[in-house]
């Protein structure tokens, strides 16, 4: 018996390494993107907070500029601020990245808080890669 489970521990070891010899390269890139992704919503938020609206349009993708341009994002945020006061900041609560296919496509969904000085919304923002960036295409308020 002892050597029945020695051998079965052996095989079982085995099958661990070989199995993140083969997936290894799949986390290494999630937490890769995952990283790259907050990083891009880090952005967008920090230029929002501050007014720098031109930089923040600028992590949105050709669509969603396509169907909202440039003055009428401002219009929106100028719109927001008017009605629950300055924004202050915005505060990640969920995210969830995902890639698939080959060649992988990723894409994300980033639940965020934002804070202004009357009143909290919350939106999740839809990301996908294009190229090497991380771009907006889309939010919505929940």
């Amino acid at each position: 018996m002892r050597k029945g489970y020695k051998y079965g521990l052996w095989i079982l070891g085995g099958i661990w390494i070989a199995a993140m010899a083969a997936l290894s390269p799949q986390f290494v890139a999630a937490h890769r993107e995952t990283k790259n992704v907050l990083q891009a919503f880090d952005q967008y938020s920090f230029a929002l907070v501050n007014q720098r609206f031109d930089e923040a349009y600028e992590h949105c993708g050709a669509d969603f500029r396509n169907a909202l341009p440039f003055d009428q994002f401002v219009s929106i945020q100028k719109s927001l601020e008017a009605q629950l006061g300055h924004l202050r900041s915005a505060k990640r609560t969920s995210y969830d990245v995902r890639g698939k296919g080959t060649p992988i496509s990723w894409s994300a969904v980033v639940d965020a808080k934002i804070l202004y000085e009357k009143k909290s919304l919350r939106f999740k923002f839809l990301f996908h890669k294009e190229g090497d960036r991380w771009i907006i295409y889309g939010y919505e308020q929940f």
